[in-house]
């Protein structure tokens, strides 16, 4: 049987980093594979070449249904029947959710305008295929992340796709959505597709796939039939040694000091009468499904979102924080779960670097950086 997929000594070199080397990877008709290794082992950076968003070293090659293909762009590939689900989202929000299924879509205009009646029906008509209850007309910015991750998985799947790749799909999701997806996934193989399934959840990998091939620092390490493999196997391939099953990262506080103390915070939305401390040294967790509130508990710290109620305290003093400037001030900071900007354009707009004159260009902003931050970040 011809393999649906091929991908053969594919190598990828960016300035300073080998980030593939020589990787070998197959998938089968009507097969769900698994790709998995730790963080920066190359999985993401193998699929953006396969679907164009990267041209790989010369010598690589990538083989569909027995024929080599040269694929030079995303449209491209999406010709061929390759489409891919990113792991950051790639939604514009301030379009609708129909708009953003059939942005840059041939079909989409009459008489050289936009025809939203027929990309509204058309969404509609996908949704319910999908069985996702999402209103097409409404504007993206005002929908939460795992609703926009389901837009995602819907344009996808509106093309006419032979092969799909879900880059960590069920990151932002529920339970249950995450239920509603393997669904989507199980309808979508048969034996003229196939999907290739990027996920760090051993779960996911045993529930889904069919095999499990392996990246380890770039290189291709092995593929495993699931159904005979162990999850501990799996995981010594990924990270090269053997890890005990109930191996767990343990954190001791340094005192009883408490550096962050929060009592019966409050906003307009989500948060109610929510107190906590977090001691000197320690690493304080929030768990909770989407929608719970941990998100917005770190604005309204952050001074991200107004708080109706509560007090702050931080080292024992009591702090008034109206605006991120005023958590700044008093050493909190924040990294969002959603982050699209460059290093540089985000140090931008701290106080420290504001003073940079508006026509600075992006070399002599890096050049203002620390050198392990600039040389980590590359040209970012």
């Amino acid at each position: 049987m011809t393999n649906l997929l091929e991908l053969k000594g594919i190598s990828k070199t960016f300035p300073g980093v080998k980030a593939l080397s020589d990787v070998d990877l197959d998938l089968r008709p009507g097969e769900v594979l698994g790709l998995c290794g730790e963080n920066g082992a190359g999985k993401s950076t193998l699929m953006k070449v396969l679907t164009g968003i990267h041209k790989s070293d010369p010598g690589g090659e990538i083989w569909l249904q027995g024929e080599k293909v040269d694929i030079q762009s995303p449209e491209h590939a999406r010709d061929l029947g390759l489409s891919i689900i990113h792991q950051e989202l790639n939604i514009v929000p301030d379009l609708t959710v129909a708009q953003n299924l059939y942005i840059g879509r041939p079909g989409t205009s009459k008489f050289g305008y936009v025809d939203d009646r027929k990309m509204v029906r058309d969404a509609r008509k996908l949704f319910e295929r999908l069985n996702m209850d999402i209103d097409p007309t409404a504007y993206c910015r005002d929908l939460p992340v795992a609703r926009l991750q389901m837009v995602e998985i819907a344009r996808a799947l509106s093309f006419d796709s032979k092969i799909l790749v879900m880059d960590e799909p069920t990151a932002p999701l529920t339970t249950t959505e995450t239920e509603s997806l393997f669904e989507l996934v199980r309808d979508f193989v048969c034996p003229t597709t196939g999907l290739i399934f990027i996920t760090h959840r051993m779960p996911e990998l045993t529930e889904l796939t069919d095999r499990i091939s392996v990246l380890r620092d770039g290189k291709y390490i092995g593929t495993v039939d699931t159904a005979t493999t162990p999850m501990s196997e799996v995981v010594k391939m990924m990270v090269g040694r053997e890890v005990p099953a109930d191996a767990r990262p343990t954190t001791k506080p340094l005192s009883d000091e408490a550096v962050l103390r929060v009592e019966h915070l409050s906003t307009v939305k989500a948060v109610h009468d929510v107190s906590f401390e977090v001691k000197k040294g320690e690493i304080f967790g929030f768990a909770g499904l989407v929608g719970a509130g941990r998100t917005e508990v770190a604005r309204a710290l952050f001074g991200a979102d107004p708080h109706t109620e509560g007090d702050i305290y931080v080292h024992g003093k009591k702090v008034s924080i109206k605006s991120a400037t005023d958590a700044v001030k008093n050493g909190i900071g924040y990294c969002p779960r959603i982050v699209s900007s460059s290093v540089c354009s985000s140090i931008r707009t701290c106080p420290s670097t504001r003073a940079w004159p508006p026509w600075t260009t992006s070399r002599a902003r890096r050049s203002l950086l620390p050198r392990s931050c600039a040389r980590s970040h590359g040209s970012t």
